[in-house]
């Protein structure tokens, strides 16, 4: 791929962790689940993070430990690549 094809795959990966931490701050700042846009974050970043939830547990306290760990994986392979 060339520099625009890296570029876009880099912004793509950006976005979706900026999804994933928006979903952790609506946790922890326990906003209202049935905002549309809290479902909408809930539903595209529960893929990436229903694995983590299995051996984390969906939520430790405030904090969703499945969330961070699932960005922290995807941003760890993304630098990799």
């Amino acid at each position: 791929m060339g520099n625009a094809g890296l570029l876009l795959v880099n912004t793509l990966i950006n976005l979706y962790i900026f999804l994933l931490m928006l979903r952790f701050l609506l946790q922890a700042s326990q906003a209202d689940y049935y905002n549309p846009i809290s479902q909408s974050v809930v539903k595209i970043t529960q893929p990436a993070v229903r694995p983590f939830q299995g051996f984390l547990g969906p939520v430790m306290g405030r904090f969703d430990m499945a969330t961070l760990a699932a960005g922290f994986v995807i941003k760890a392979v993304s630098i990799v690549i």
